[in-house]
C-alpha cells in the first residue's frame, strides 16, 4: 500500500484508544491550533494540550484562541508547553505551564494533570515528544520511576535531534516520522501511543513494539538513502558548521542529519530552502531564539527570507561564528 506520494506505507491497525474505552479522546496536532479546536473541545469538559507551541507568526490567533477559553465553561483547562512564549502571555494566562528553557514537553508533565477519565480530550503534537508526553499523562501514577525516567530522556533525545545515540529512541523517531506520511495518520500516531504505554506498562518490553519497529524497517528502506545522499553533500563544510540545500529534496529527516552531524562533533546545522533558512544547534546553554530574536525552540529556530541566497547565509554563519567565540 503507498500513499498519494508514493511512499510505501503500513496498514493501519486501529487503536485501543479510544473515548468509548477509557473515556479519554487523543488527538495528534500538526502544526499550531487552528480555528477548529474550539469545535472539537465542544463536547469536553476537561482539555489538555500537550507539546503544542503559539502560532508564532501569526501569534494573535493564539492570543484569541486563549480568550475564548477564558470564557468556556470547562472544569479543567491545560497548556503544557516548552516552545518559547513571550513572559506576558505566561502571566497573563494561568492554564499555560510552560518552561521556555526545558529540553521537552515531557519532563514538564506531572502524575497528576489527568484528573479525570470521561469527557477529556488530550491534543499532543505529533512527534516523539508529544507522543510521550501524552503517554505520561494517561498513565498518570501508575508508571514506574524507572519507566517514566526512560521515556522522559527518550523524549529530550528525540526533541533535540540525538536520538540516533540510542537504539530505542531512534527506532521511535523513523517510526513516528514514517508515521506523518501516512494517509491515515491519525490513527496511526494514536496507535503508536498505544504500543508506547503497553511498552512502559510492561517494563519496557521491546515485543510491545511491533508497528513501531516496522515502521522503522519502512523507513530504513525509503528514507535512510536520501538522507545519505544530502550528508554527502554539504554546500558549506566546516568542522562545527555544515549546512545544505534542500530546496529541491524530498522525503529527507533533517532531524536524522542534525543527529548524525552533533555525534561526529559539529556545533550547527543550516537548511537553506525556497522560503529561508532552518538553524539547528547542538543541545547546551545556547538559546537561538535570543541569539536571532526569532520564535522556535531553543536549539532549532527558523528563519524566513524571501529570494534567499548564499548571502544570507553567510551572514548567519557570521553570527553564529561570534556566538563561539
Amino acid at each position: 500500500m503507498k500513499n498519494k506520494n508514493n511512499i510505501p506505507i503500513l496498514k493501519p491497525h486501529k487503536p485501543k484508544i479510544k473515548e468509548k474505552e477509557t473515556g479519554v479522546t487523543f488527538c495528534p496536532v500538526y502544526g499550531p491550533l487552528g480555528s477548529g479546536f474550539t469545535k472539537k473541545t465542544k463536547h469536553y469538559s476537561d482539555v489538555i494540550i500537550l507539546d503544542v507551541g503559539p502560532n508564532f507568526f501569526k501569534i494573535d490567533k493564539t492570543i484569541e484562541l486563549l480568550e475564548e477559553i477564558k470564557l468556556r465553561p470547562m472544569k479543567t483547562f491545560k497548556w503544557i508547553d516548552h516552545h518559547n512564549w513571550s513572559q506576558e502571555l505566561i502571566d497573563k494566562y494561568k492554564c499555560l505551564k510552560v518552561s521556555n528553557s526545558a529540553e521537552s514537553c515531557a519532563e514538564l508533565i506531572d502524575t497528576t494533570d489527568l484528573e479525570a477519565l470521561s469527557r477529556t480530550i488530550v491534543f499532543y503534537g505529533a512527534d516523539c515528544d508529544g507522543l510521550i508526553s501524552a503517554a505520561l499523562v494517561s498513565m498518570g501514577k501508575s508508571i514506574s520511576q524507572e519507566a517514566r525516567n526512560e521515556l522522559i530522556k527518550i523524549a529530550k533525545l528525540c526533541d533535540t535531534a540525538r536520538f540516533t545515540q540510542c537504539k530505542i529512541a531512534n527506532i521511535l523517531h523513523q517510526a513516528v516520522y514514517m508515521a506523518r506520511f501516512n494517509t491515515d495518520s491519525y490513527i496511526m500516531m494514536n496507535s503508536i501511543l498505544q504500543e508506547i504505554i503497553n511498552w512502559a506498562s510492561n517494563k519496557m518490553n521491546n515485543k510491545c513494539l511491533k508497528l513501531i519497529v516496522n515502521l522503522s524497517k519502512a523507513y530504513d528502506e525509503n528514507i535512510l538513502p536520501n538522507n545519505i545522499k544530502i550528508l554527502n553533500s554539504p554546500i558549506v563544510d566546516f568542522k562545527h558548521i555544515k549546512a545544505f540545500n534542500t530546496a529541491h529534496m524530498a522525503y529527507v529527516d533533517l532531524s536524522y542529519i542534525c543527529s548524525m552531524l552533533y555525534q561526529d562533533g559539529c556545533k550547527y546545522v543550516l537548511f537553506m530552502n525556497s522560503g529561508g533558512i532552518s538553524i539547528n544547534c547542538k543541545a547546551g546553554n545556547i538559546d537561538l531564539t535570543k541569539e536571532f530574536n526569532t520564535c522556535g525552540i531553543k536549539h532549532k529556530v527558523y528563519i524566513p527570507i524571501k529570494n534567499v541566497g548564499i548571502k544570507d547565509l553567510t551572514y548567519i554563519i557570521d553570527r553564529l561564528e561570534d556566538i563561539r567565540r
